[in-house]
Order: C-alpha cells, then sequence, then structure tokens
C-alpha cells in the first residue's frame, strides 16, 4: 500500500559546503498533508535512539519536532 511519496531535505552545513566530517546533518521528511512529518520524524529518530538496533550508525543530536517545520539533528557515531 502506498499512502503517499516521501521527499527528504538536508540543509545548514552539509549542503552550503561548509560542513566537516565531525559535522552534523540536518534534515527533514515532506509528505502531503495527510501525514504529519513530526510523526515521521519521531519514528526515525525513535530507531535511531535504539541502541539495539546495529545498523544504526547515527547519533541523534537534536529534535524539533514541534516546530513549523520539523527536524532532526544527526551525527554519524
Amino acid at each position: 500500500m502506498n499512502l503517499c511519496p516521501l521527499y527528504y531535505q538536508y540543509y545548514g552545513s552539509f549542503c552550503n559546503g561548509f560542513g566537516l566530517n565531525t559535522s552534523d546533518v540536518d534534515f527533514t521528511i515532506l509528505t502531503n498533508s495527510y501525514v504529519e512529518e513530526s510523526i515521521l520524524l519521531r519514528d526515525i529518530s525513535k530507531i535511531l535512539k535504539n541502541d539495539e538496533n546495529p545498523r544504526s550508525r547515527f547519533i541523534v543530536k537534536s529534535e524539533a519536532l514541534k516546530a513549523r517545520i520539523p527536524n532532526l539533528s544527526i551525527e554519524d557515531k
């Protein structure tokens, strides 16, 4: 079942060329109006924070789930 197309968008130093190997990545998910982006980002954050997930190589640095444009800031472990 295909609910809607999902798109992601990176921003910040990752996109403007000032990012370093130790920089974080800021991103958001864009959907249609039927799906709340904050719910999807919250679920992604939970998956990334799960220490039992061996495939997760990221640390959630910050969450802005109630912002006008919800976003996560993650960095490599």
